[in-house]
């Protein structure tokens, strides 16, 4: 699908992986649906830190690494 990665312009400030606390915080409801997972996947990926709303806390376990220090649900 063409246009379907998530994209930020960058504005020189460079954030370490450990301090959550400078990381751009991001919700996405619907985490472990197929559109939500790739979402949350992608922001990951860019580093986000990404708080994701689940209605299964044992689907959301399984469907995602858990020792993501970024990823809380």
């Amino acid at each position: 699908m063409e246009g379907s990665e998530i994209t930020e312009q960058v504005t020189g400030k460079v954030v370490e992986d450990d301090d959550l606390s400078l990381k751009k915080k991001v919700f996405v409801a619907g985490a472990t649906g197929s559109t939500g997972k790739r979402i949350v996947e992608q922001l990951l990926a860019k580093g986000f830190a990404v708080k994701a709303g689940v209605r299964d806390l044992d689907k959301a376990r399984t469907s995602f690494s858990s020792s993501n220090p970024s990823l809380q649900f």
